[in-house]
């Protein structure tokens, strides 16, 4: 089995990354360019949004430093550097051809466009963050423990189509331990190895 990633480079899409690496499965990494990890406040919220706003996110990155540490790039793997405008070019479609792989395994990327699907000549899945169909899209992990549900925490496997993960589904858990102690950001992050399996 070979494969080829398509990440962010959120530290929790890294960690992925790098897994499948020492496993000996990755043959090449694309890595998306994300947005700050940290991002700025808008302009305008007030005193109290903007220190709530801060202070979610500094939450969310001491989760993922704790949960994920700061994993890097393996040495003498073949990489691939793309922004979200970049993604889909023709060098992503080239780089993936050159790997030969089985599979192409994506996470925390932008949309993948139908025709770099069709020309890589390949099978092509994501990995999303989140119980899919009822928690599409992004902060999959946030958003279930918001609306009351973070039982519906999970992570779901399907194959890559032109709908926002709307592929069918592969592979799912939601097998999620709470704990009382934990914040909005804790059931992404130590049972998430336990949710992959």
């Amino acid at each position: 089995m070979s494969l080829i990633g398509i990440t962010g480079d959120h530290p929790r899409h890294k960690y992925l990354a790098n897994q499948l690496a020492e496993a000996g499965l990755l043959s090449g990494w694309v890595i998306e360019r994300r947005k700050p990890f940290m991002p700025e406040s808008p302009a305008g919220l007030g005193d109290d949004l903007t220190r709530l706003f801060n202070l979610h996110f500094k939450r969310r990155e001491e989760a993922e430093e704790r949960f994920f540490g700061t994993p890097s790039v393996p040495k003498d793997l073949r990489v691939l550097d793309v922004t979200p405008e970049t993604l889909n070019d023709v060098a992503t479609r080239d780089f993936i051809r050159a790997g030969n792989p089985n599979l192409v395994l994506s996470y925390g990327c932008h949309k993948l466009t139908d025709q770099l699907i069709a020309e890589a000549g390949c099978t092509f899945w994501n990995t999303h963050g989140g119980f899919s169909p009822q928690y599409r899209g992004v902060t999959t992990h946030f958003w279930p423990s918001y609306m009351l549900e973070p039982q519906m925490t999970g992570v779901t496997m399907h194959e890559t189509t032109s709908h926002i993960d709307g592929g069918a589904v592969i592979h799912q858990n939601a097998a999620l331990e709470l704990h009382a102690e934990d914040g909005l950001h804790d059931p992404g992050g130590p049972d998430s190895e336990s949710l992959c399996r």
